[in-house]
């Protein structure tokens, strides 16, 4: 109520003292986005935001300055402007209130005052508090999300021109006896990754569950399942697959299926992307023989099941819940006695089995899957076991020595790169 009541006399005192002039947009199709907008008179960036009262409060901080420097209104005025999911801006404001729980007083700290050695002090404490809290040493993810909390407040100071005394967090090194460093055991795949011998025993599995025909739900969480195994898509996506995406040569990865508070909306976006309007994201992966006919048998179930959708892997005249999908694989490789039990596990699987060892660059599988480089190179790609690094090492060797080998017999042969001209052509 209290709110309701300040958000009235600041709306009552900008239209007295300034009169601004303000616009609501409504979605389009061009632009589907609803928020409410100012341009002030003199300047070339507009004041916009998606809700009417965090609207009012920009603009009267615009005219009159800001009220409350006071650390909480400023980080959940920064979250409130991120461009970013709900689902994600309320693990930031989850993470917000695991930090307070060290210390209430940095709720009410005047984010002017923040310095350099009080930001480092209070993630101390924090770490300390939750190893006494939890029984065990923090893990550096806890203190990267710590660190964020305060990234957040700095970052919305400097882009608002508030004038603060400390623009550096602290470095991670700094924090190091606080928590383990958590170094991957490359050589425990099994608990990382299916191999092919797994991946041929939910094959078979989910084969023989389509053939028993139980149900249309069983059924079409097998085929998409199957269809994860053939491509490496995300369960998100695979729910959101459409079949306007699905052609006889390409599948058009371009849309998921996220959470939207306790229910799921469709999204034509991927993980892996920003905000965007055209329809020309997303990615591209080629439908082999394999794939078409899982879709085929996923037109034959629905249209037996007289099921009306526009996804794939649909449930009547909407999607699949991509939790049920995910429930669907844990179940079945709890059956089958295998150690790994998500979706994760296929896509790293079809990363290094499938398109690493059959030379596919670092960029392309990166390309292929939704992801960087770099996530690819240090998640996505299982080393080799120690057999399969002495005979690929052994066959490098033995190229170059028979290389070596031919320049010495021929010492008058000159090499030449495969586009350089011979010395004939020149």
């Amino acid at each position: 109520m209290q709110h309701q009541t300040d958000i009235l006399l600041k709306m009552q005192r900008l239209q007295e003292e300034i009169n601004p002039k303000i616009y609501h947009h409504q979605p389009t199709k061009q632009n589907n986005r609803d928020y409410w907008y100012h341009k002030p008179l003199g300047s070339k960036n507009k004041i916009a935001r998606a809700k009417k009262d965090d609207f009012i409060n920009a603009i009267y901080e615009f005219y009159f300055g800001r009220a409350d420097y006071n650390f909480e209104a400023i980080y959940k005025t920064a979250i409130a402007e991120m461009d970013r999911t709900p689902e994600t801006k309320r693990s930031y404001l989850a993470d917000y209130n695991r930090l307070l729980q060290c210390d209430e007083k940095l709720r009410n700290k005047d984010v002017r005052l923040l310095t350099y050695k009080y930001v480092k002090d209070y993630i101390l404490s924090y770490l300390a508090f939750y190893e006494n809290c939890k029984g065990t040493k923090a893990t550096d993810k806890e203190m990267k999300k710590a660190k964020h909390v305060f990234q957040v407040v700095i970052d919305y100071c400097i882009d608002v021109e508030i004038e603060i005394k400390v623009t550096t967090l602290p470095k991670n090194a700094l924090f190091d006896r606080h928590f383990r460093t958590r170094k991957p055991n490359r050589n425990n795949v099994e608990n990382k990754a299916y191999s092919p011998a797994d991946i041929e025993m939910l094959e078979n599995t989910l084969n023989a569950r389509i053939e028993r025909n139980k149900g249309y739900i069983q059924c079409i969480n097998a085929l998409a399942l199957l269809c994860s195994i053939n491509t490496g898509m995300r369960i998100a996506e695979l729910s959101g697959l459409k079949w306007e995406h699905v052609t006889e040569k390409t599948i058009h990865v371009c849309g998921q299926i996220v959470r939207d508070g306790k229910t799921y909306k469709y999204i034509n976006t991927t993980k892996d992307e920003k905000y965007r309007e055209d329809e020309n994201g997303g990615r591209y992966i080629p439908t082999t023989k394999k794939l078409r006919a899982i879709f085929q048998m996923a037109k034959e179930k629905q249209k037996q099941y007289g099921i009306e959708t526009d996804f794939v892997f649909g449930r009547n005249e909407t999607f699949s819940n991509p939790n049920q999908i995910e429930s669907a694989l844990y179940h079945t490789a709890q059956e089958l006695g295998l150690k790994c039990t998500n979706n994760h596990a296929i896509r790293i699987y079809f990363n290094s089995y499938v398109l690493a060892k059959n030379g596919v660059r670092v960029s392309e599988r990166a390309k292929f899957l939704g992801h960087s480089a770099k996530i690819n190179e240090e998640v996505y790609t299982l080393p080799l076991n120690d057999d399969e690094f002495l005979v690929e090492m052994e066959n490098i060797l033995e190229r170059e020595n028979v290389t070596q080998n031919n320049q010495k017999c021929n010492p008058k042969i000159i090499s030449f790169p495969n586009k350089m001209k011979t010395l004939d052509c020149l």
